[in-house]
């Protein structure tokens, strides 16, 4: 399997692969999530000995994208633009079991039906004309139960395929980023759209921060480091990718008010600082979404919110799903509305997060919430709060610590029901403020009225846990725009370091004694950018690519990351 390295774009002097073809045992998957209701059967007929079928049940699924039961998906990757032809093993005996679903990627579906067969026949299926290089997922679907389904043969007709996808993919789909987990992690943001250089710290206009998110399908670099003060939120549009890391010096803040993604989806936004402050519109978050999907930050750094600093709360006949918060920080929303977030969605991930310093909500989970390894300091109302509706939500709780600070008064777990339910393990609790890391293991009776599971009661993607105590020390050293870490995430450290003596909620971000409020950030050295496509000379010519032609959108190593990615990716 390639790995992810930059020392990969050297393996393009290589051939990667060496088939035209490959051929997928479809009783393969039946581990995967999505497998049933499909079974197995033993089968010496079959070619793998075994085939699947979608157990008789009298129905037949008309709307394939009704739900991701009873589905296969089948990652590959291809050298070279291609047509991709299939064939399928089957067993379709009558009329009312002789058809399935299938499509590639995410386009539209394909429908095998009314053709059956005398006993196990290969099929040809559709084909798929000028499928280009890279990472592609094949998806089959049950349509009719009693179908008999053996094997998949994919042919291509120019380059080579194969199954074994870099590490840039998982179960088939590539990921935002290495190291992307949660339920965003497949976010693709502005891939496959164009390059936007951040050049100047101004407010609007070109070259603007504001200019490069009002448009989609765009991947952001900086040019510049610094404070960008703002005079009105922020509204990022859908397909963006932010790429912080990639601003010289002391990286970007934005500072004055805060940000909308309402409407948007499919964006990648990375090691940035948006600090909102009582200069921002009064009611407003540093970061909202009241509909929106597929959105995953990274290693941001959020404070000093009019209402809340990470609020997930879908308007009315909405819905959020698959978001994910890792790696960072959600700090001093400002009293006298001083709230870390509501999060209200059919599935977030909030993974190695910093939650300090917030009168209440901690967050507010209500929904589906997969909760990992957080560090909760000095809540003054509450911490986490499970639910507080009759409504019904599910949370997924493991080696998370939380730390009474100076002004916590009680409300670690609060406002339980029985519709909460929870699946909890490996959370600390240390409650004594006396500058001592001695926390208690939290157990069910801590969870009050709430449902205790022995199992998670929804489906969320595996992420490494930590024990809280590990977790505890990650996040201290890691979360938040920590590339470079300003005098804010400095100060608000300190205060969780101190474990219970230090640290207080606040109305003004002036309270700090910051320069400018938001301290110095320097500006650092631009790099050298011969054909502006925002990745340096020296960084091109070390990997293989030329530095005086613009080839940031292009995939060197057909790993899916095209190369402005890869750059990004290196700096880390």
């Amino acid at each position: 399997m390639l790995t992810h390295t930059m020392l990969g774009l050297a393996l393009l002097a290589q051939p990667l692969f060496a088939a035209t073809t490959v051929t997928v045992e479809l009783e393969d998957f039946s581990s995967v999530n999505t497998f049933a209701p499909f079974t197995v059967v033993s089968d010496s007929t079959a070619s793998g000995g075994q085939h699947i079928v979608w157990p008789t049940s009298g129905n037949s699924q008309t709307n394939p994208d009704s739900s991701t039961s009873g589905s296969i998906a089948i990652g590959f990757l291809l050298t070279e633009t291609a047509t991709v032809s299939l064939q399928a093993r089957v067993d379709l005996p009558e009329a009312t079991d002789d058809s399935f679903y299938y499509k590639l990627d995410s386009g539209s579906w394909n429908t095998q039906n009314d053709q059956t067969t005398s006993g196990w026949s290969s099929m040809t299926l559709s084909s798929f004309s000028s499928v280009a290089a890279g990472g592609h997922t094949l998806v089959i679907k049950a349509r009719e139960d009693g179908a008999k389904l053996d094997s998949i043969t994919i042919t291509v007709s120019a380059g080579t395929i194969s199954r074994t996808l870099p590490d840039s993919y998982e179960d088939g789909k590539l990921l935002a980023f290495p190291g992307a987990e949660g339920l965003g992690r497949f976010a693709s943001g502005g891939r496959g759209g164009s390059v936007y250089r951040v050049t100047n710290l101004n407010d609007a206009g070109s070259g603007s921060f504001r200019d490069a998110i009002s448009s989609s399908n765009r991947i952001i670099v900086f040019a510049v480091a610094g404070v960008i003060k703002i005079e009105s939120r922020l509204v990022f549009k859908s397909q963006l990718t932010v790429l912080g890391q990639t601003a010289p010096g002391g990286g970007i803040t934005i500072y004055g008010d805060g940000s909308s993604f309402s409407g948007a989806s499919n964006c990648i936004i990375r090691y940035i600082r948006i600090r909102m402050g009582r200069g921002g519109e009064s009611g407003k978050d540093t970061i909202s979404i009241a509909d929106g999907n597929t959105i995953i930050f990274d290693h941001v750094s959020l404070s000093w919110g009019r209402d809340a600093n990470f609020d997930l709360n879908p308007s009315s006949g909405k819905t959020i799903h698959s978001i994910t918060l890792q790696d960072s920080i959600v700090a001093q929303g400002l009293q006298t509305h001083s709230t870390g977030g509501i999060i209200l969605t059919e599935g977030t991930s909030v993974i190695r997060t910093l939650w300090t310093d917030n009168n209440s909500r901690n967050p507010k989970a209500r929904g589906k919430l997969q909760f990992v390894n957080n560090v909760i300091f000095n809540w003054v109302v509450s911490a986490y709060i499970l639910g507080d509706t009759t409504g019904r939500s599910d949370g997924i709780m493991q080696g998370n610590y939380f730390i009474a600070g100076p002004e916590s008064g009680g409300g670690t777990l609060k406002s339980p029901t029985s519709a909460y339910h929870i699946y909890a393990t490996g959370n600390y609790y240390d409650s004594d403020k006396d500058g001592n890391l001695d926390g208690r293991l939290l157990g069910e009776g801590d969870f009050g009225s709430a449902t205790w599971e022995s199992s998670p009661s929804f489906t969320a993607p595996s992420v490494p846990v930590l024990s809280a105590q590990a977790a505890l020390t990650y996040v201290l050293a890691n979360s938040g725009c920590s590339k470079w870490r300003d005098e804010v995430d400095d100060y608000l450290m300190d205060e969780v370091k101190s474990y219970g003596t230090d640290g207080e909620t606040i109305s003004n971000e002036n309270e700090l004694g910051l320069t400018n409020n938001v301290g110095i950030v320097p500006a650092g050295t631009a790099i050298t950018d011969s054909d502006s496509d925002g990745m340096p000379d020296s960084w091109e010519t070390a990997n293989g690519l030329n530095p005086n032609s613009a080839d940031a959108l292009q995939d060197a190593n057909n790993n899916g990351w095209s190369n402005i990615e890869e750059y990004a990716n290196s700096l880390l």
